[in-house]
């Protein structure tokens, strides 16, 4: 096996784990009924675009198709960054009006700990970074467009 058969190997396998985490987020995000509010569905959309491009991407191979992965993995980490801010900022509301007087460690342990998990959206920024290491130095962009 040559070293550009275990990169395109290493690169399949990037993709195939990249693709297997989103089916399982968007299975978990559907059962949790995060679809409730307009802006819950951000994750399920990019999720869903994100695997229809990986299987662009599998099957063409294309220029086109990894451009397109690489904007949607900056996207993932856009949402997962404002996922992040969003549940920290609902969890520290219900916090100051269930618990007033709570303060300092105490009180940012109960936010961490709130009904929205603070760090589930980082499941997004993860996969974003996944997908933007398949990109890295591909050999599609070395190519010169014709």
């Amino acid at each position: 096996m040559t070293s550009s058969d275990s990169l395109l190997l290493l690169r399949r396998g990037l993709l195939a784990l990249l693709a297997f985490g989103c089916v399982g987020l968007i299975g978990e995000l559907v059962v949790l009924e995060h679809y409730e509010e307009t802006y819950q569905v951000v994750p399920l959309a990019l999720l869903s675009l994100t695997l229809l491009v990986i299987g662009w991407q599998w099957t063409a191979g294309s220029k086109a198709s990894l451009r397109a992965l690489q904007v949607l993995m900056l996207l993932l980490i856009v949402a997962g960054v404002a996922g992040a801010a969003l549940h920290l900022g609902g969890n520290y509301e219900a916090e100051r009006e269930f618990e007033p007087d709570l303060v300092g460690l105490p009180f940012w342990m109960e936010v961490i700990r709130g009904a929205a998990p603070a760090l589930a959206p980082g499941t997004l920024i993860q996969f974003g970074l996944l997908g933007l290491l398949y990109a890295y130095r591909h050999p599609l962009l070395n190519k010169s467009e014709s």
